[in-house]
């Protein structure tokens, strides 16, 4: 700790000096003594501060496992951290439990901090003294002088004691002579210092000096501080209208006499000739104001020195990811130690080393003649547990109370870091300030150590209900978006309630789940910690459903963006509006679509998925506009309450026009509901209840009553979206909507129930290569009744994702028999016929294989 401090007061008294030589060789002589007493407080204060600030810079590298530093490195290395170790014989000796594992002896050296420590506080309170015994004397004698009130709380304090003037905080002191000669010279000048509050200055610099007392050009700034204050006194005479050569024969009388009180403004408390130098001087120049520029480049070189780059590193063999922490890694507080025991017998002690490779072995109570035996020899993990980290076994929870080291023998335990495996190959290079806890379990085998470190991982693997689970989690601060069948369903900023900040787990086998783009599975499986994740994507209404997550922002959207608003709408409502623009016509997503907000000027552009966002004033107008589509635009009226708002641009070419409201609306003729029960191609459901949603979805009828541009507003699932997509593509001409007498086209909001569909039949088939044994994908499979009439077109499942096992699936109204027909260029044609149980819902058929025609 003391080593910290010096290094700190060390770089103070380097910028003290570099600042102050700048200054004595530019500026000193400059007539600005106002502004050369700033810059000589605020350095000052700067030199204090700017040791303190550092910039941390990210640098994202990949190394390969060789990189890493490898088992043996960490083995040799110990010969300049350990002294005599015998790890065979001590671990031959451990009976069970904890055991106390090569506890080894270093040497004590000659511990320099502390004489260095004693002299520095006693130079402090040496100058804090002097400081004391000042304010006291001045204390003293202004109790005992006769005082005179002024203005403004100002007072002269007339004492015999002395024999030339001096100020201090907001009294005057003066002998009696000079006080019978009213307003004078002399008391301007020492008002003048009470009214520049140079005695705060003087307390402020007489602190600093305390801490500084050391360093010689901090005294040299204290000095040239008093001087300035002198200069502006002067300068505060002269401008009340005295007689600047009556004054500088003043201060040639007077400069015998020396005021004996160390923290007071004195009138003669500088020399004299550079005061009389400095006022017979002509006033600086306006352009050599830029000399002051030498005070950037000292701050941004010291800004510079102190930055420090943090490595985020990628270990591409091991998927494990981690941060080099901002205190360097040095024996003394590195986490994990690798030791080779068979290695550690060859170490020869040396002298003057700094940490004793010792530890507890925590066998927790499964520690045997045989794991005694097997962990005698290669690998030791040994752990620098902090204080107040825990320690969890199956036994026990134990909080460390002092600094200790617990070894875990290879060839009996299993290594996590947050849950991810890995061993002496990839051994993380952490902090020991980073571990939080141990949990370490038998799993019938082994003991599995998970050490758990205050970066919390925001993805793991864990098997939940026999089923291999990812779990999610995402940080308090974190943007969310929720897509359903690519329409906005949420969006935000995540908070402690919010879900996303929950740990979700999510199934593998009907999840994708990516990391930047890449997916996660049991083969890349990286330690993120938990503040690396800056945005989530839930995207719904697809198999399998995506969560996508990213260290990066990926959208346009920031909401930290603050708008100058016109003067008229600084006060007004306002609020976030979600804009979407799409062609009204076929429902297309525009992206790039310009989204401008007419009487404040904000403007924005819309994204791949033909979003955008704005905060956006009450009683606005906001404009959308597309090359090759007519203009349209919404009046914000109204908030509907919620955090999210928004408003959909349906566009449209010009000359183009589909209506939303008319005289009379476009109409199915008949039942649409009955039409969709008996046209569905889905098999009813199990339970016999059916499907109780509804898909909703937009289209366009046009002045014929054909069906176009029709597109699922709010889905269910990829089956059910494009069964309903199906449907309505597929239906017969409607009754157009009607216009001032005439057919026009209209843009329809319907829905597709699937409560009353009838009793149909799912029918599956794989179909197979006679040679390869591959299951083929592009074969031309139909299924027709048996009067050869073709019913349907199959759907291609890949039955497990990544499995390439492909399956044709039907749902076709029941029949007791139907015809499979296969067919693909180069292979001879194939028929299956099927037979449909009355209790069958479904029917898998047997493999259908083809032969090849040569």
């Amino acid at each position: 700790m003391m080593t910290l401090f010096f290094t700190y007061e060390l770089k103070v008294a380097i910028l003290i000096a570099v600042f102050y030589i700048f200054w004595r060789l530019l500026v000193a002589n400059e007539t600005w003594h106002r502004l050369n007493r700033i810059v000589l407080l605020s350095t000052a204060i700067a030199s204090f501060v700017l040791p303190l600030c550092v910039i941390t810079i990210h640098h994202t590298v990949e190394v390969t496992p060789d990189a890493v530093e490898p088992a043996s490195t960490v083995v040799a290395d110990l010969e300049s951290a350990t002294s005599e170790t015998d790890i065979s014989s001590s671990l031959q000796q451990a009976p069970v439990a904890e055991t106390a594992l090569v506890p080894t002896e270093t040497q004590q050296s000659f511990n320099w901090q502390l004489p260095l420590t004693v002299i520095y506080i006693i130079g402090v309170l040496v100058v804090l003294l002097r400081v004391a015994m000042s304010l006291w004397r001045l204390h003293t004698m202004a109790a005992e002088s006769e005082i005179h009130l002024l203005d403004d709380g100002r007072q002269i304090a007339v004492c015999e004691k002395i024999q030339s003037p001096f100020s201090w905080w907001k009294t005057v002191f003066l002998n009696r002579q000079d006080y019978e000669d009213g307003p004078t010279a002399l008391l301007t000048h020492e008002l003048g210092h009470i009214r520049l509050h140079h005695s705060a200055d003087v307390l402020l610099v007489e602190l600093l000096t305390a801490l500084q007392w050391f360093n010689p050009t901090m005294w040299m700034l204290r000095a040239d501080l008093r001087t300035i204050h002198e200069y502006e006194a002067d300068q505060q005479v002269i401008s009340h209208g005295f007689n600047d050569v009556q004054y500088l024969q003043l201060l040639i009388r007077k400069a015998a006499v020396q005021s004996g009180y160390s923290l007071a403004n004195g009138f003669f408390n500088s020399t004299l000739k550079k005061r009389i130098k400095m006022m017979m001087k002509p006033k600086s120049t306006r352009h050599q104001w830029l000399r002051f520029a030498y005070l950037l480049p000292i701050i941004a070189v010291s800004l510079a020195l102190s930055a420090k780059v943090q490595l985020d590193v990628v270990d591409r063999g091991s998927n494990i990811v981690f941060s080099e922490p901002q205190e360097p890694i040095t024996n003394e507080n590195r986490l994990f130690l690798i030791v080779d025991v068979d290695e550690a017998r060859k170490i020869v002690p040396q002298k003057g080393k700094t940490r004793s490779v010792w530890g507890y072995v925590d066998d927790n109570g499964h520690w045997d003649k045989k794991s005694a035996e097997a962990a005698n020899h290669g690998k030791h993990l040994v752990v620098h547990m902090p204080k107040g980290s825990v320690l969890v076994n199956d036994k026990e929870t134990k909080k460390i109370e002092a600094d200790v080291n617990y070894s875990f023998a290879q060839a009996t335990t299993e290594w996590q870091l947050n849950g991810v495996p890995f061993d002496e190959n990839n051994v993380p290079v952490l902090n020991c300030k980073d571990l939080k806890r141990i949990e370490q379990h038998w799993n019938g085998k082994k003991n599995v150590v998970n050490f758990i470190t205050s970066a919390e991982s925001a993805i793991i693997l864990i098997e939940k209900d026999g089923r291999e689970c990812i779990g999610v989690k995402a940080p308090v601060g974190a943007f969310y978006t929720w897509l359903v069948n690519g329409h906005l369903a949420e969006r935000g900023a995540i908070n402690k309630d919010k879900w996303w900040n929950v740990r979700g787990y999510y199934p593998l086998y009907d999840h994708l789940i990516t990391l930047d783009g890449k997916e996660i599975n049991k083969g890349y499986l990286p330690y993120v910690p938990l503040n690396y994740i800056k945005e989530v994507k839930l995207i719904q209404g697809e198999t399998p459903r995506r969560i996508e997550l990213y260290t990066h922002y990926v959208t346009e959207f920031n909401r930290d963006v603050d708008f100058d608003y016109p003067a008229e709408y600084k006060e007004k409502q306002k609020a976030w509006i979600f804009f979407k623009a799409e062609e009204m016509a076929t429902g297309r997503q525009l992206k790039d679509a310009e989204i401008t907000v007419v009487e404040t000027g904000q403007k924005a552009k819309t994204n791949a998925e033909g979003w955008c966002e704005l905060k956006v004033p009450l009683g606005t107008t906001v404009r959308a506009s597309y090359p090759g589509l007519e203009a349209e635009t919404y009046k914000v009226n109204h908030f509907n309450g919620n955090d999210i708002q928004g408003w959909t641009f349906c566009m449209s070419k010009p000359g183009e026009r589909i209506y939303g409201n008319v005289q009379q609306e476009a109409e199915f003729a008949g039942d649409k509901d009955k039409w969709f029960a008996i046209n569905t191609q889905l098999p009813k459901a199990t339970d016999g209840k059916g499907i109780s949603r509804r898909v909703t979805v937009n289209f366009v009828v046009n002045e014929d009553g054909s069906i176009s541009g029709v597109r699922i507003r709010n889905g269910i699932n990829k089956t059910l979206n494009e069964e309903a997509l199906r449907l309505v593509r597929s239906m017969p001409r409607w009754k157009p909507a009607i216009k001032d007498g005439k057919p026009v086209k209209s843009l329809v909001l319907s829905s597709v129930s699937f409560e009353n569909i009838q009793d149909n039949v799912l029918i599956g088939a794989y179909v197979r290569d006679e040679k390869t044994k591959k299951y083929l994908n592009d074969a031309t499979v139909e299924l027709m009744n048996m009067n050869k009439v073709v019913l349907s077109k199959p759907r291609i499942q890949e039955v497990v994702r990544g499995s390439e096992m492909y399956r044709y699936v039907w749902a076709v109204p029941r029949q007791d028999k139907y015809i499979i027909k296969v067919t693909k260029p180069k292979f001879q044609t194939e028929y299956r016929t099927i037979t449909i149980k009355t209790s069958e819902t479904q029917k898998i058929v047997d493999d259908i294989i083809l032969k090849s025609k040569s």
